[in-house]
């Protein structure tokens, strides 16, 4: 079965030179049993420098952190994004949808030149508090890049919940510790592989307008503004492949 389904992506007016991407997301983790592995609904925001502004490594993580990381809930992050975008410390972001593990699902999405450092999130559920995460960089030295391709992608701790294993009760950890790289119990088969691959012209990343996706959807852009201008709100189309 293959079904369409659209997501949201939140930038300012600009007339920056674009390229068109397929972002595959191959989740191969499979513990067996009931556990029911999934994917929380990945979200992703572009920056025109290499250093992450929203989370990092051996820093406390924020709320929206959190809870993408403990329920897998995006609201709190997407504000993060929102007021990132209004102040330029952020380009623009993307909202995806929950993936089954073992699965697959297509993202396409415009990058812009002048944002070409890409970060993106989603949680391993269940877990206490895991989450998968990895920086992509699609404009190098003058130039697109065709290609990218990560396998396994890395496992991180958000240091809120002190749970062990993947279905441990909640026990917050007070006090909250810092982001670290994952150590606790491992992940069968490992986690997703994920590809980036440039489209020829614009492929399937075409503007529509933002009657195209859900209420829901429309909610959260609602009321959107940026120092610099209009927010042009697009919709995108993924691809998830059943």
């Amino acid at each position: 079965m293959h079904s369409t389904l659209s997501i949201l992506l939140f930038a300012p007016l600009t007339l920056a030179s674009r390229a068109c991407y397929k972002f595959t997301q191959r989740a191969t983790w499979t513990e067996g049993g009931d556990l029911d592995e999934h994917f929380s609904p990945i979200i992703g925001w572009a920056t025109s420098y290499p250093e992450n502004p929203i989370w990092s490594k051996d820093e406390l993580a924020s709320a929206g952190i959190q809870d993408m990381a403990e329920t897998g809930n995006t609201d709190a992050l997407v504000s993060e994004l929102e007021e990132a975008l209004a102040d330029d410390t952020i380009g623009l972001y993307w909202l995806g949808e929950r993936l089954a593990s073992p699965g697959e699902q297509e993202m396409y999405f415009f990058v812009e030149e002048e944002h070409p450092y890409t970060h993106w999130v989603t949680m391993a559920a269940p877990s206490p508090d895991w989450f998968i995460a990895e920086s992509i960089t699609l404009y190098k030295d003058g130039a697109w890049v065709d290609r990218v391709e990560k396998e396994d992608i890395d496992t991180y701790d958000a240091g809120t919940d002190s749970g062990e294993t993947f279905d441990a009760a909640d026990s917050p950890t007070d006090p909250q510790g810092n982001i670290t790289e994952h150590e606790g119990q491992e992940f069968s088969e490992g986690t997703a592989d994920w590809v980036f691959e440039r489209q020829s012209g614009e492929g399937r990343c075409v503007d529509t307008t933002v009657q195209t996706v859900t209420d829901d959807q429309i909610q959260r852009g609602a009321g959107s503004e940026v120092a610099s201008g209009m927010v042009v709100v697009m919709a995108l189309v993924v691809a998830v492949l059943a």
